[in-house]
């Protein structure tokens, strides 16, 4: 497993921080799983936003 942090802009969103981890795929040696989860609250709140304003 890696576990990181990175940063990403989305165009309506801004500058959002991530921390995710890659997992390994058993059985499958060229595949894996990656999870991103939000860094912050702040980054949590704009995604959270974006997805109330999505689903009306």
């Amino acid at each position: 497993m890696l576990a990181a942090k990175d940063t990403a802009s989305l165009l309506h969103l801004g500058p959002l921080s991530f921390e995710y981890s890659a997992f390994a795929v058993d059985g499958w040696p060229d595949l894996s799983m990656v999870v991103y989860n939000p860094a912050t609250a702040e980054d949590r709140e704009k995604i959270g936003s974006a997805l109330a304003r999505e689903q009306g």
